[in-house]
């Protein structure tokens, strides 16, 4: 029996002594029920508490075992061993729902385990997986428990495909809301530039703008569902942004892939061929991972083109302030348009000519975009902005 060294009544020693003989020989039952006896006659003692709960979770009667660990816990929070106990219990019993395919119960207490140790690493894939499996919506409870919703501030989200135009669609926003752009990765470089948690903790209760390469995946979501983070989808047909890619490369940004030792070698050509083999699946699997929060309601997401929103800047900051509820009027947006025109730095426009990958590209090229494209379904007229060239 474990414990601190305690001076006890002998009815009550001779009991502990009967529990831990039955508990070396095996005889679990027997451990039980001395167990048992001794939390009667003591019910506020944390060790007796957490040793019988133990002996439940070893027997599988975990349900029965979190109620004595929450006891236990109430008694002695300072407890490291009970605290291990108790999530451990926690933990096992919603993993043993969640294969069961009971994952609406499995993420209730999941989410208990958390409420005693937020940070716990494990509890959190946990989570993720319960939220996921279940359908349900992440709360902003999972990942702050005391916060409240009206201390979050405003986190405007711009998801974007790269050399979508997205920089300058971040920059207006930043100048006609005055709020700081805010970087919610980990890192950039190759890593894939999902939703960073600590970095949003950190500016949680701030109105941020942020631009981010990131699909939609369950985590991703769920982080945004907590913090009411509504996206702006922002895409652009194939061959164009194949090309401005191309063009960014070129310049040197090919260190943050995975080929800059063969890309100086290749010609024009293979550079094209690499691109579209190894980065539009990329691009194919972020449209298809939005489309699909979007439609079945697990975001309200805004979606915009790179072609619309060069036709058209003053309309599409409009439409966006519109979206979130910024309340800015047509002259306000005028105002941070026509300041962003005039900063190239800031905008980061590369050549901005709609059109240019249909004649640049080979007609194999366009014939395999074409094929990837429809091996994932993306081929008809609610998505002719992914082709968008004659023919």
């Amino acid at each position: 029996m474990s414990g601190k060294r305690m001076i006890f009544a002998p009815h009550i020693q001779a009991l502990i002594e009967d529990a831990n003989a039955a508990k070396a020989t095996g005889d679990l039952p027997g451990a039980i029920s001395n167990c048992e006896r001794l939390v009667k006659l003591d019910p506020q003692n944390p060790s007796f508490l957490g040793n019988l709960a133990f002996l439940y979770c070893v027997t599988g009667q975990r349900r029965r075992a979190i109620e004595l660990y929450a006891d236990a816990y109430a008694v002695a929070p300072q407890s490291q061993p009970l605290r291990d106990g108790y999530l451990n219990a926690l933990g096992s019993y919603a993993q043993e729902l969640s294969k069961q395919g009971r994952y609406e119960e499995a993420l209730v207490w999941t989410r208990r385990a958390l409420a005693v140790e937020p940070g716990h690493s494990g509890l959190r894939i946990e989570l993720a997986n319960a939220l996921e499996l279940s359908g349900q919506r992440a709360i902003l409870r999972d990942f702050l428990p005391d916060a409240r919703a009206e201390e979050m501030g405003t986190h405007v989200m711009i998801a974007c495909m790269p050399k979508s135009g997205s920089t300058f669609l971040k920059a207006a926003l930043c100048e006609l809301t005055g709020w700081p752009e805010a970087n919610l990765v980990y890192a950039y470089m190759q890593n894939e530039p999902d939703l960073y948690l600590p970095n949003l903790l950190k500016v949680a209760s701030q109105n941020t703008v942020t631009q981010q390469h990131c699909r939609a995946t369950g985590p991703n979501v769920q982080i945004m569902q907590a913090f009411n983070i509504r996206p702006i989808v922002l895409v652009r047909n194939l061959p164009d942004a194949m090309v401005s890619l191309y063009d960014f490369f070129e310049q040197g940004a090919i260190r943050n892939t995975f080929f800059g030792d063969i890309w100086p070698g290749m010609n024009a050509r293979s550079k094209y061929d690499l691109l579209i083999d190894h980065f539009v699946p990329w691009y194919l699997q972020f449209y298809v991972s939005w489309e699909r929060v979007q439609k079945d309601g697990r975001l309200s997401c805004l979606f915009l083109t790179y072609r619309d929103m060069v036709a058209d800047k003053l309309g599409t900051l409009v439409r966006v302030s519109e979206f979130l509820g910024i309340r800015k009027t047509r002259d306000e947006c005028a105002e941070a348009v026509r300041i962003l025109d005039g900063d190239i730095y800031r905008s980061r426009f590369n050549k901005g000519v709609v059109g240019r990958g249909y004649s640049i590209l080979s007609d194999g090229q366009k014939a395999r975009l074409l094929g990837l494209m429809r091996s994932c379904g993306l081929i008809n007229e609610d998505r002719i902005w992914l082709k968008q060239w004659p023919g």
